[in-house]
């Protein structure tokens, strides 16, 4: 079968899939109508940035999306899904407050801060607080049963390394003999004499389940720290290149499919109290600060996201394989 056939025969089945009402992406348009006319949704093979200042909400909407909004599409349409999420701002405890305070305000329609779940307010954690706390909690544990929370890999390779380890459990990774052309699983060529190993390369990965769509989410690259390459430290920023570029844009999304939706906060000094004075907050590439050169290496189609904060808003940057 040729290239070509094969890319045929891919949109039968999504064509197959569409005819039977079984969703191969993460869709937008429940939640977000006019949006998804210019993005339908969170499609494998596509990588995502969330560009905002500080203190806009870039991680609510974030956890929204990429988990809880995941998690309602699959009860709506069946849509299987796997999150992971490397919380390098907050720890797994942050992560779990954030859902009780989601699902607090979907069911009883209050109000409340992490602060007065942890009693840190006055008069706050009141005896109904905790009744209904009680009451969401298995909402939540079902909603966690979804998403790998790691709060404590903070270097690029670090998580590259959980993502391939992950990506062994959910499929095989395929080499080819350059010669040959013929295919053996990645585990097979691992034990292999380097001498033989260098007659083959990487040819393909396939998930134990198809349907499966598996998100990595970094929240936010921002805080990645800087790692070592060939025994020389490299600066932070080229440590987020090296995520960003060759982990992410290169093999999670190229190669496996993977969602990948990061998370950077723009720089707003100097310039931003210019753009302030002439109303000129909209998030832009050029506001990235430090990090310009992972902005530039992941320039595709722009959309505008739903804003927060009316005054401020957000910046959705996609990147599509």
């Amino acid at each position: 079968m040729s290239l070509v056939d094969k890319r045929i025969e891919e949109y039968k089945h999504a064509k197959e899939l569409k005819d039977n009402k079984i969703l191969n992406y993460i869709p937008f348009k429940d939640v977000f109508p006019e949006f998804s006319k210019s993005l339908p949704g969170l499609l494998p093979g596509t990588m995502y940035k969330l560009l905002s200042y500080t203190s806009i909400g870039k991680s609510t909407i974030t956890r929204f999306i990429t988990v809880l909004h995941s998690y309602h599409m699959y009860l709506k349409y069946g849509v299987k899904f796997k999150v992971i999420y490397f919380a390098l701002e907050e720890s797994k405890e942050d992560f779990i407050d954030s859902f009780i305070l989601f699902m607090l305000f979907q069911q009883y329609g209050i109000i409340s801060t992490k602060y007065d779940l942890n009693g840190y307010n006055d008069g706050t954690l009141t005896d109904d607080l905790l009744s209904k706390i009680e009451s969401v909690k298995q909402e939540v544990e079902n909603i966690l049963k979804y998403v790998d929370i790691q709060d404590n890999i903070t270097h690029a390779t670090g998580m590259y390394k959980y993502c391939l380890q992950e990506s062994h459990n959910l499929g095989v990774h395929y080499m080819k003999n350059k010669k040959t052309g013929d295919k053996i699983e990645y585990m097979k060529y691992d034990i292999l004499p380097s001498n033989v190993k260098s007659n083959f390369s990487y040819d393909s990965y396939v998930k134990n389940d198809p349907d499966l769509i598996v998100i990595v989410v970094c929240d936010q690259i921002n805080n990645i720290s800087a790692e070592k390459s060939e025994g020389i430290m490299m600066s932070q920023i080229d440590s987020m290149k090296r995520w960003s570029m060759n982990y992410c844009r290169l093999t999670m999304t190229k190669h496996w499919k993977w969602v990948i939706w990061n998370v950077q906060q723009l720089a707003f000094a100097g310039e931003g109290l210019e753009s302030k004075k002439h109303n000129d907050l909209k998030p832009s590439l050029d506001k990235g600060g430090g990090s310009k050169e992972i902005n530039g290496l992941l320039t595709g189609l722009n959309g505008k996201y739903p804003e927060v904060d009316n005054s401020v808003p957000m910046t959705l940057e996609i990147r599509e394989c």
